[in-house]
């Protein structure tokens, strides 16, 4: 048995050759091997520049996520998608106690954060 580690991307073509008194013989698997890169998750985060106030209130939220090609802002608790950009400003007409969801993603996942 060995060990091998493989440090690159690629693929790998492997070839064992053994041998004793009456002769050699190899085995060779072409493309054997297949080293990928690790793939980076999005990870979801954002602030808001204030979360409290009187009607109406602006707020401007920041996205804080690493890693994210697309975003999808809930911002008034509907559960449905209000924004699909990185950096968002928000007027809210009436009083209540909002929760806001922001939904991140990347070819490998997606990640939400919810305050």
């Amino acid at each position: 048995d060995i060990v091998h580690t493989y440090d690159s991307v690629g693929l790998y073509t492997v070839n064992l050759t053994v041998s004793n008194v009456n002769g050699t013989a190899s085995e060779v698997k072409i493309g054997y091997i297949n080293v990928t890169v690790v793939p980076i998750l999005p990870v979801a985060d954002f602030s808001a520049n204030v979360t409290e106030g009187h009607v109406p209130l602006t707020v401007s939220f920041t996205d804080l996520s690493s890693s994210a090609s697309t975003w999808s802002w809930d911002i008034d608790n509907d559960g449905t998608e209000d924004y699909s950009t990185q950096d968002i400003v928000h007027t809210y007409d009436s009083v209540g106690l909002y929760t806001v969801n922001l939904t991140v993603s990347n070819v490998n996942g997606t990640a939400s954060e919810v305050k």
